[in-house]
């Protein structure tokens, strides 16, 4: 059989086959309600997610992944164009803001023992720190946590090591440390002359970066994990349970079969003891769901600290046993004491949708149905997808669409199945699960779900939903 050519996603020509300039346009100005450029980087306006000029050749196979099927779907097609839109602006920006590299820095960088050290926002910070005052070298910190939080599993054991004397803009020395899993600047005093060189200063394995969490509380009473599918409950409110996850969070979880369904394909896992909260919501009708389901549930209970690792052998699973049109669509967290706050690591496949209120009861967050998110086109696993979407969705399973936030004390984040969410908008789940207790908020959901469920022609599906407090 003769090869195919793959068509290169940067071609002109070829993309506006496609769509057109206007169509073009439409998707940028989209994609910039919602981010901004800043250094070379594309920021979300909230400041909590960061695509860097490293991501480009990720998005760019997966322009070309999408462009090279003979067919393409109505949401294949709007994917196209924010990839090309980000391919696009991203070389744009990167040419923009080039790191001005010197060979001698370079040279120590490479050999410093960082684990970061091939990142944009590293070498960045490397290079051009003379460029740069103080205040924006805290914000290139800031981002490059959260690249590294959006990874799930890092570095974890990895000795942290020490680029010292790296002067800002604006007259001022500051140390950078990379531990794997994150970095950090440590201002000083201007060296003396004598200390200048060498720049690089290897740390002793001993050290560690400094502790930002408080000293962990006394782990709770139960860590066995907590797996809610349940397929006799009449309401959501019957299958109600809390549990404590070591961190300390409190998370509040139902799961039922729904209204005139025969089996319930969803289930909500909480791993009190690895701090992880996974909805899941599969598809495939019975029973291929509920294998699908169960089979993911068995992998991630032998992967609880990973995700990435869940998806991935969970996929290698369904490929050996050839199961057919079935799959999980998942909504993933991991949660981390941060300070006063919590960080987030959040992994998603599919349209299992979360919201974060703050104390005020202000919407600060809300994850976005089957998009590219962070950067990967969402792994909904299907038989029936084209073999270019197996190549590189299945594939690439393992790799979630990921971001990560910092929530404050008092926040509430509210994560459930399109069974409940395709009945309510954010405001209206607002008003259902705000001012009360986990319990009470869950209970409101089931008496509002159970009465739009009966009426005539309602979309009716498995539902499942956990409150998490901060």
């Amino acid at each position: 059989m003769e090869a195919k050519t793959r068509q290169n996603p940067l071609n002109q020509d070829v993309l506006l086959q496609r769509f057109t300039r206007a169509d073009f346009e439409a998707a940028k100005a989209k994609l910039l309600e919602r981010y901004h450029f800043w250094h070379g980087l594309l920021v979300s306006n909230d400041e909590q997610s960061v695509i860097t000029p490293d991501d480009l050749d990720n998005i760019k196979q997966q322009a070309a992944d999408i462009l090279a099927q003979e067919t393409k779907s109505p949401y294949e097609l709007e994917q196209l164009k924010i990839l090309t839109v980000l391919i696009y602006l991203l070389m744009q920006a990167a040419s923009e803001t080039a790191i001005k590299a010197d060979p001698a820095m370079q040279e120590k960088l490479e050999s410093a023992g960082l684990y970061n050290g091939r990142h944009y926002i590293v070498r960045k910070l490397a290079h051009n720190s003379a460029d740069l005052p103080a205040e924006d070298i805290e914000k290139f910190v800031h981002y490059e946590n959260l690249v590294l939080g959006s990874y799930i599993t890092s570095f974890k054991d990895a000795g942290p090591s020490l680029l010292a004397n790296l002067k800002t803009g604006d007259e001022k020395f500051f140390n950078l440390r990379d531990a794997g899993s994150e970095i950090a600047i440590e201002f000083v005093s201007a060296p003396a002359a004598a200390d200048l060189e060498p720049p690089l200063i290897k740390v002793a394995e001993e050290e560690s970066m400094p502790a930002t969490a408080p000293a962990p509380a006394a782990p709770p009473a139960d860590l066995s994990p907590l797996i809610m599918n349940d397929e006799k409950a009449g309401f959501l409110i019957n299958n109600y349970q809390e549990r404590q996850l070591r961190c300390g969070i409190m998370v509040a979880a139902a799961s039922y079969i729904g209204v005139d369904r025969k089996h319930n394909e969803d289930a909500v896992v909480v791993l009190p003891a690895t701090d992880h909260v996974v909805v899941i919501d599969a598809m495939g009708g019975y029973g291929n769901g509920v294998i699908a389901r169960n089979l993911f549930i068995e992998v991630l209970l032998e992967n609880q600290t990973s995700l990435d690792q869940t998806a991935l052998r969970t996929q290698q699973y369904y490929d050996k046993t050839n199961l057919d049109q079935g799959g999980v669509c998942l909504t993933g967290f991991y949660i981390k004491p941060d300070g006063e706050h919590f960080s987030v690591y959040i992994a998603q496949a599919g349209d299992v949708h979360a919201l974060v209120y703050d104390r005020e009861g202000e919407l600060k967050y809300e994850t976005v149905d089957e998009s590219i998110g962070h950067l990967v086109i969402n792994a909904i696993i299907s038989k029936k997808a084209t073999e270019a979407q197996r190549a590189n969705g299945w594939k690439n399973f393992g790799n979630l669409t990921k971001t990560s936030i910092r929530v404050k004390t008092g926040s509430r984040l509210v994560v459930y199945s399109d069974g409940v969410g395709n009945h309510f908008k954010a405001k209206e789940m607002g008003e259902l699960v705000l001012n009360n207790t986990r319990k009470q908020a869950i209970a409101a959901v089931s008496k509002s779900l159970d009465e739009k469920m009966r009426k005539p022609g309602a979309y009716k599906d498995n539902s499942s939903i956990a409150i998490i407090d901060f």
